[in-house]
């Protein structure tokens, strides 16, 4: 069993946004700690029994700072690194888009760090460390 909720927190030093990832929490957890970037609640359109295991939630603030950025949400205990790879990979596209950058197969290294980065992120979680923690 998930023990108490935290929101663990990275910064991607050079784009002015927080990967936050929660995991094992309720969606009124997430709506108390997040909203919509526009200030609206967000809103969580799963049909009950077809909920993913995790999620990305972009665009997001984080109510008690008034900071922007991707929110990773890990509802189940166990997470395969599929799985990490995939939220990973919306992250990074998430931030692609915003900044106005696109995956060019001749420039992959750009794109290929912030998955990294995303994906060390989401595993350190998973596994209860900051990045603080491995330095």
């Amino acid at each position: 069993k998930i023990k108490e909720p935290k929101i663990y927190s990275y910064h991607f030093c050079i784009y002015p946004r927080i990967l936050w990832v929660v995991k094992g929490k309720s969606d009124k957890f997430i709506q108390e700690h997040f909203a919509e970037r526009c200030g609206e609640e967000i809103v969580f359109e799963d049909e009950s029994g077809s909920e993913a295991s995790c999620t990305v939630l972009p665009n997001v603030c984080h109510k008690e700072s008034g900071k922007y950025g991707y929110l990773v949400y890990i509802k189940d205990i166990k997470v395969s690194v599929g799985c990490i790879a995939h939220e990973a990979t919306h992250v990074a596209t998430e931030l692609f888009c915003e900044i106005g950058s696109y995956l060019d197969p001749k420039n992959q290294e750009p794109f290929a760090y912030i998955v990294g980065f995303v994906s060390d992120c989401i595993n350190d979680a998973i596994n209860g460390k900051t990045k603080a923690d491995n330095e």
